[in-house]
């Protein structure tokens, strides 16, 4: 067994019957019992395995993985993903470049552990690894956010477009995990295989002070994603007080010009 990641499971992770199993570069985690060897046995190597392996074995952890779901974004139905820095998350799962050797002995191009589909190339990532969707015939020329009050512009423009159902759009506040869906609907690609356009979207369901990174994903007629990004934003308030000059009037305390640094 190798390469694999065996989770929530209620009952059990693996459970032995009459074998020898070896089992490599595996996260066995968030089970009722991670492994019940019964008339098994078994040698790990290499292994996140929740509660720790006495067992025969070597180089095996008991740290917390760090999954980071990604349900629908990419089209998969639920993600183990590793959480990773470069990635956009706020930590490196202990799992990344852990494994027994280089991912080039195992896998091919185009697998990966991490959110954004970057492909596994220097030491192997301990679990699951999994095949994304291939190269995006979309080009892109810009993306960008813009803070405003209380909002955020989004604008991205293409060069070229084939076989180019939209675009969605993903957000999480800084230090986050958690990406949040912010158009309600696929927005629809208007560019053709030998022009592009320019799209536009404002983000209203923000919090004022708050940084937010933000993800395009292209998605063609076969339902396969491609992300771009991040970019960031962090959304002002222009709400401001009262003053009052003797006449009995309200008048706004603003200034005749301002400037406002952009977040990008």
């Amino acid at each position: 067994i190798r390469n694999l990641t065996i989770a929530d499971h209620p009952d059990c992770g693996i459970k032995g019957v009459l074998a020898n199993v070896w089992i490599y570069d595996t996260i066995i985690w968030g089970n009722g019992t991670s492994i019940d060897t019964g008339a098994a046995t078994f040698e790990l190597f290499y292994c996140d395995i929740e509660g720790g392996w006495s067992g025969t074995g070597s180089n095996n952890m008991n740290q917390d993985p760090l999954f980071v779901p990604l349900s629908g974004a990419r089209g998969y139905p639920v993600g183990y993903f590793l959480s990773q820095t470069a990635a956009g998350q706020g930590s490196d799962s202990p799992c990344v470049d852990a494994g027994s050797t280089a991912a080039a002995a195992y896998f091919t191009a185009d697998y990966c552990t991490r959110t954004d589909a970057v492909n596994d190339t220097s030491t192997m990532d301990i679990g699951y690894h999994y095949l994304h969707e291939g190269a995006s015939y979309i080009k892109l020329v810009s993306f960008s956010a813009k803070s405003l009050d209380r909002r955020v512009l989004l604008s991205w423009t293409t060069a070229t477009e084939i076989d180019n159902a939209g675009f969605n759009i993903y957000r999480k506040e800084k230090g986050s995990t958690n990406l949040v869906k912010v158009n309600g609907s696929l927005i629809p690609g208007r560019g053709t295989a030998s022009g592009g356009a320019s799209y536009s979207f404002v983000d209203t369901g923000v919090k004022s002070g708050t940084t937010y990174l933000y993800y395009l994903y292209d998605i063609d007629t076969a339902g396969k994603a491609t992300s771009h990004g991040p970019v960031s934003a962090t959304p002002y308030s222009l709400d401001l007080p009262s003053l009052h000059n003797g006449d009995g009037k309200a008048h706004s305390a603003l200034a005749a010009s301002a400037t406002v640094r952009t977040v990008r």
